[in-house]
């Protein structure tokens, strides 16, 4: 009880930006839970269409609406609410979602049940900007799988997540205000290196709504730069980057148009130097993927026959085993590919 006031079990958080469009629907889904004791924070972040109208024709107790004065963006605006919150648990919501009706009785449920979890999400059905399906998630579940997978993507669902308000070391969560996009990939990383647990539910807790307004969609750049920023630092926290020279070849990676066939052999020893190392062996798909990822960006422009035998290549072999190996695929596979372009281009 605070201030002679009782005290919700769940304060839901949710930011919005001119969100008029799917805002409604969103909120009554969160009005229509089976488990109803919460507070609904919703901060207004500057919108300019008609979020602030359709926040005001909710007469619910439970809905608190704040509105910035100036626009903040999802990162600030996501902290003011916790800070703004009450209950032990914060659940997640965003503006052009759904929440299916048992999603919050599901997670405190199973938080409840499992001290030791900090961050429950749960699998979501994705729909269409016209609330058409799309197909359903498919994240892996358990802690160990999700810190595996976090290595090379985000498997956790950032609207359909309930969390601990505090950690049992009594430091309260909050986003990082550096990472204007990927807040939510910086934050379960950043729990994971800590040791604590993420947990996905089997169960579809969320409609995830796809369109283009989204901000994946309208600042993919910037979201990837804040991506690899995390990701980087999450790879070095675990040990798989060990010094700024290989955050450097990492890096280049994800940058493709500063990659040259003449550096190939550099990134070859250093991908398997990385992936024969026992310590990294659960890691191996993220290899696997950023392996593929530097062939067909990299090298596809100049020799798409190349790519070709390469993919049979990884198939059979699942990953490159040796360096060695690798190299005389490459100079097989290069000289091949190069007589075939000769051909083509004088004969």
């Amino acid at each position: 009880m605070i201030g002679g006031m009782v005290t919700p079990r769940i304060s839901v958080v949710m930011a919005v930006y001119n969100a008029e469009l799917y805002l409604f629907d969103a909120i009554n889904s969160i009005l229509n839970q089976t488990f109803s004791d919460f507070e609904f924070i919703i901060i207004n972040d500057n919108s300019n269409d008609n979020t602030e109208s359709i926040l005001l024709t909710f007469t619910d107790s439970r809905i608190r609406v704040y509105n910035n004065n100036i626009n903040l963006g999802l990162t600030k605006s996501l902290n003011l609410g916790i800070g703004l919150s009450k209950a032990e648990f914060i659940a997640r919501m965003d503006g052009d979602d759904i929440a299916e009706k048992d999603r919050f009785s599901s997670q405190i449920d199973f938080l409840v049940k499992n001290p030791d979890v900090v961050v429950c999400g749960t699998q979501v059905e994705y729909i269409s900007d016209k609330s058409l399906p799309m197909g359903g998630s498919q994240f892996v579940c358990s802690p160990d799988e999700i810190c595996d997978a976090l290595t090379y993507t985000n498997v956790i669902a950032h609207p359909s997540v309930m969390f601990r308000k505090k950690l049992s070391n009594g430091e309260q969560i909050m986003y990082n205000e550096e990472f204007l996009k990927s807040q939510d990939y910086e934050l379960w990383t950043r729990l994971v290196s800590q040791g604590f647990k993420i947990v996905n539910l089997g169960l579809i807790g969320l409609l995830h709504r796809k369109h283009s307004s989204q901000i994946s969609n309208y600042a993919s750049q910037e979201q990837s730069h804040y991506f690899v920023r995390a990701n980087i630092l999450f790879l070095s926290n675990l040990g798989f980057l060990k010094d700024k020279d290989e955050e450097f070849l990492f890096r280049n990676i994800y940058y493709p148009q500063i990659f040259t066939a003449s550096n190939l052999i550099t990134y070859l020893a250093f991908w398997d130097a990385k992936f024969s190392d026992k310590r990294n062996k659960l890691a191996a798909p993220f290899y696997s993927s950023v392996y593929k990822q530097l062939v067909k960006d990299g090298l596809i422009k100049e020799n798409p026959l190349w790519w070709c035998l390469m993919q049979k290549y990884l198939i059979k072999h699942t990953f490159p085993r040796t360096f060695l190996d690798e190299f005389r695929f490459f100079l097989r596979s290069f000289t091949f590919g190069q007589y075939r372009r000769f051909n083509k281009r004088f004969l």
